[in-house]
């Protein structure tokens, strides 16, 4: 926090706030946590500063865990999305899966970010400052563009691939048919092992 409490609970050490907040958080009595004080060397509070710290340190401290499990939960979403994404197409298309879970991830964050804005807001700050229309276009066209790039990169790479799948079938055939010829040994090796980096 960049204005940091001050009260007689916020002076405590952090282990011991914790604790205060836990019981807080979990309905404990004014008295029980000036009596859990006690118990733990830090008399002199009373009811007061625990009031106080309920309606100040306490609700930070809500803030904070419920910004904590919220990454905790968005990170875990993103790591299962990657899971599924490489184990859908296997280890060959990871990166281009990867690229494609870190932009639903973004887009998930925008979407969230845009269903708390009020389009009268939006209608309004236009109004003032009609000069911001055309940033929010180029916005849109600029995610629109890097969609349709990352879609044509994605259709070369297919295509290399398969151009690579086609050209090692015709070696391999070729392969099979030299050794009905009876190449020598070391020459379908060296074949086999051109092959094998393809």
């Amino acid at each position: 926090m960049s204005n940091r409490r001050t009260g007689k609970i916020a002076r405590l050490p952090k282990e011991i706030r914790d604790v205060v907040n836990l019981m807080l958080r979990d309905g404990a009595s004014y008295p029980d946590v000036i009596k859990m004080l006690e118990d733990h060397g830090h008399p002199g509070f009373n009811e007061e500063n625990v009031s106080n710290w309920f309606k100040g340190g306490f609700c930070d401290w809500e803030r904070d865990q419920r910004r904590i499990e919220d990454i905790r939960a968005r990170s875990q979403a993103s790591l299962e999305m990657v899971r599924a994404l490489k184990s859908e197409s296997g280890s060959d298309g990871a990166a281009i899966h990867l690229t494609e879970a870190n932009e639903l991830i973004v887009a998930s964050q925008v979407n969230e970010v845009l269903q708390e804005i009020n389009v009268d807001d939006i209608k309004a700050m236009l109004q003032l400052a009609p000069e911001n229309y055309p940033k929010l276009v180029k916005i849109v066209t600029a995610q629109s563009n890097e969609r349709t790039k990352r879609q044509a990169l994605e259709l070369e790479y297919q295509k290399y691939r398969d151009k690579v799948e086609k050209q090692k079938q015709a070696i391999e055939s070729e392969l099979a048919k030299a050794k009905e010829g009876g190449l020598a040994p070391e020459t379908i090796s060296k074949i086999e092992e051109a092959l094998n980096l393809l």
